[in-house]
Protein backbone atom coordinates (compact mmCIF):
# COMPACT_ATOMS: atom_id res chain seq x y z
CA UNK A 1 0.00 0.00 0.00
CA UNK A 2 3.05 2.06 0.50
CA UNK A 3 4.40 3.48 -2.38
CA UNK A 4 8.83 4.22 -1.66
CA UNK A 5 8.67 7.95 -2.08
CA UNK A 6 5.50 8.97 -3.56
CA UNK A 7 2.97 7.95 -0.65
CA UNK A 8 5.57 7.58 2.69
CA UNK A 9 9.13 6.49 3.12
CA UNK A 10 9.57 2.57 3.22
CA UNK A 11 12.72 0.95 5.80
CA UNK A 12 13.98 -2.46 5.22
CA UNK A 13 13.49 -4.99 7.65
CA UNK A 14 15.84 -4.48 11.02
CA UNK A 15 17.04 -1.46 9.88
CA UNK A 16 16.24 0.78 12.91
CA UNK A 17 18.69 3.61 11.62
CA UNK A 18 17.15 3.57 8.29
CA UNK A 19 13.67 4.52 10.46
CA UNK A 20 15.20 7.10 11.83
CA UNK A 21 16.66 8.88 9.03
CA UNK A 22 13.41 9.02 7.20
CA UNK A 23 12.19 10.60 10.17
CA UNK A 24 14.69 12.94 10.44
CA UNK A 25 14.18 14.04 6.61
CA UNK A 26 10.54 14.52 6.90
CA UNK A 27 11.02 16.51 11.01
CA UNK A 28 13.46 18.58 8.34
CA UNK A 29 11.88 18.87 5.09
CA UNK A 30 7.81 19.78 5.87
CA UNK A 31 6.90 19.87 2.05
CA UNK A 32 7.85 16.96 1.55
CA UNK A 33 5.85 15.56 4.93
CA UNK A 34 2.74 17.48 3.33
CA UNK A 35 3.57 15.67 -0.31
CA UNK A 36 3.54 12.31 0.90
CA UNK A 37 0.57 12.75 2.89
CA UNK A 38 -1.45 13.96 0.34
CA UNK A 39 -0.20 11.40 -2.08
CA UNK A 40 -0.97 8.75 0.09
CA UNK A 41 -4.67 10.13 0.93
CA UNK A 42 -5.25 10.35 -2.64
CA UNK A 43 -4.16 6.65 -3.38
CA UNK A 44 -6.19 5.55 -0.49
CA UNK A 45 -9.25 7.03 -1.55
CA UNK A 46 -8.92 5.69 -5.36
CA UNK A 47 -7.56 2.09 -4.01
CA UNK A 48 -9.87 1.24 -1.37
CA UNK A 49 -13.02 3.17 -1.19
CA UNK A 50 -16.19 1.39 -0.56
CA UNK A 51 -16.94 1.38 -4.18
CA UNK A 52 -13.97 0.01 -5.60
CA UNK A 53 -14.04 -2.46 -2.72
CA UNK A 54 -17.21 -3.49 -3.62
CA UNK A 55 -16.94 -3.86 -7.21
CA UNK A 56 -13.95 -5.99 -6.89
CA UNK A 57 -16.05 -8.31 -4.48
CA UNK A 58 -18.93 -8.28 -6.91
CA UNK A 59 -16.45 -8.86 -9.64
CA UNK A 60 -14.35 -12.24 -7.87
CA UNK A 61 -17.82 -13.66 -6.94
CA UNK A 62 -19.05 -13.94 -10.51
CA UNK A 63 -15.83 -15.14 -11.79
CA UNK A 64 -16.32 -17.72 -8.63
CA UNK A 65 -19.44 -18.72 -9.88
CA UNK A 66 -18.71 -19.04 -13.60
CA UNK A 67 -15.85 -21.32 -12.94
Amino acid sequence: AILDGQTGLLAEPDRPEQVAGHIGRLLADRALCGRLAANARRHVEQRFSIERMVADSRRLLLDLTRG
